[in-house]
């Protein structure tokens, strides 16, 4: 079997191009890249695009909501010093696919993804820019979602990073988890990077509280 780092994830070029046509806010439906790794140990089906939105943001401070569904929505702050096309596109994952294929066991072993995509699957957000951005500091990203409700340890929950070409999350980047983030009782977990990737919510029992 190829060793599934050696495998590449490639570009729909032609569903990308469609997506930046498009001016100012949108959303299309498989405007997605497609994420092309090992699946062979997973139990069910592969990762599964469900939506993308662009929205151009300008020099200065950026900030956007991009609301896929009623349960799941990913905040994006940053501050750049060049117009771009920012795409974020929600990607759905089986809970057992993120156990064989998507979890770092040597940082996480005992993580699991949150299943915000309902019982034994889980959200994670792909995102990207045309042209690339020009950043000034760091990009604020908060994942928000209303089910499962946080209880407990709040910081048992955490923001995690595709930081390689591989697909695979390993680096955490978590600075905050609320309990109420948007309305009510609805939970969202922040992060912070130098960049754009994939990112997902995480759990792993007991963590030390992040900052």
């Amino acid at each position: 079997m190829m060793n599934r780092k050696t495998i590449r994830r490639f570009s729909s070029i032609l569903g990308l191009t469609l997506a930046l046509w498009v001016a100012g806010a949108s959303r299309a439906n498989a405007q997605c890249d497609i994420d092309v790794f090992s699946i062979t140990e997973t139990e069910g089906p592969p990762s599964v695009c469900l939506d993308s939105e662009t929205v151009s943001f300008s020099p200065g401070s950026n900030s956007h909501t991009f609301v896929f569904d009623p349960n799941n929505s990913i905040k994006i702050t940053a501050t750049i010093n060049n117009t771009v096309d920012v795409t974020v596109e929600q990607w759905q994952i089986t809970q057992a696919e993120y156990q064989s294929d998507r979890r770092d066991n040597v940082h996480f072993p005992n993580s699991a993804c949150w299943e915000t995509g309902g019982t034994g699957l889980c959200i994670f957000y792909r995102v990207h820019t045309f042209p690339d951005a020009e950043l000034v500091g760091l990009v604020n990203y908060i994942v928000g979602f209303t089910t499962p409700a946080v209880k407990g340890n709040k910081h048992d929950l955490m923001l995690l990073r595709s930081e390689d070409d591989d697909g695979i999350f390993d680096t955490e980047i978590t600075t905050r988890v609320l309990r109420n983030y948007q309305v009510g009782d609805d939970p969202g977990v922040g992060g912070a990077f130098s960049g754009f990737s994939d990112y997902i919510v995480a759990y792993e029992k007991v963590r030390p509280a992040s900052n």
